[in-house]
């Protein structure tokens, strides 16, 4: 006759708890994968460690193409605190973009893995161009706008803005939405959280579009806002994620990059 195996609770004793396993690349492409309209990240670069990137690879599947074509402001391809990044140097250095498909929506996430070095107002990642542009900007050991994520639409200009200086490496995470109400369409996170002040109008009633943009640069004027720092991966979405959603995303990326 079996006997049934007694319970860690009629043993007298609990059951080990069980470890929660850290979600992965793949998973976090799965759940994402819809909504993402291009994904970089240095460490799929097939350029050399300690040479300058001409271009890189698209993980979305999105084919949008990440190029320099100029040797001299190509981004360098370094590790930095053992993360696999692009070193760009706050003068001349940026990645172009292919078109990114932002025509059905009018929402648009776009989360980066950076630490800027330089102090000066330096455009990160920007899309487009009005009445429909969106861009992250950093300006490094400021009391206020250290975070900014800015979208100009047909209707007015969206601005917010993060409070207390910081320079430490970071997962930032903007999102405009027209679809909200006006004062509540911008948002930004720095590490999962929100430490923001909103202001604006509502831009748009229209959606974003296909547009192309630029990685370390203005997308309007050639070198304008020049970021000096290093980044490591950048995502773009055709969306606006939720804060769950940041969160889970935020969590892989600080420690994909050993940031947590």
């Amino acid at each position: 006759m079996l006997i049934a195996p007694r319970t860690a609770r009629q043993a007298g004793r609990f059951a080990p708890m069980q470890e929660k396993k850290a979600i992965s690349f793949a998973q976090i492409r799965s759940q994402f994968a819809p909504s993402v309209a291009l994904w970089i990240d240095a460490q799929w670069d097939s350029t050399s460690f300690g040479s300058t990137s001409a271009s890189t690879k698209d993980l979305s599947n999105r084919n949008v193409s990440i190029t320099q074509s100029t040797s001299a402001r190509r981004p360098l391809k370094s590790v930095v605190s053992n993360v696999a990044s692009w070193t760009f140097d706050g003068v001349d250095d940026w990645f172009d973009t292919g078109t990114i498909n932002l025509s059905a929506t009018q929402a648009v996430t776009i989360a980066i893995v950076e630490q800027q070095t330089n102090n000066a107002f330096s455009y990160e990642v920007d899309i487009g161009a009005s009445p429909t542009r969106f861009f992250l900007a950093r300006r490094n050991n400021v009391a206020s706008r250290n975070v900014s994520a800015v979208s100009f639409g047909n209707v007015g200009i969206s601005n917010i803005w993060s409070t207390g200086a910081f320079n430490s490496a970071s997962v930032i995470v903007g999102k405009i939405d027209w679809s909200k109400p006006s004062g509540s369409e911008a948002e930004i996170f720095v590490n999962g959280t929100a430490p923001a002040t909103a202001t604006g109008a509502v831009n748009n009633t229209g959606n974003f579009g296909n547009q192309a943009g630029k990685i370390g640069a203005a997308a309007i004027g050639d070198g304008s806002g020049p970021y000096g720092g290093w980044i490591a991966s950048i995502i773009v979405f055709s969306r606006a994620l939720t804060t769950a959603e940041i969160a889970l995303l935020s969590s892989y990326l600080l420690r994909r990059a050993g940031l947590a």
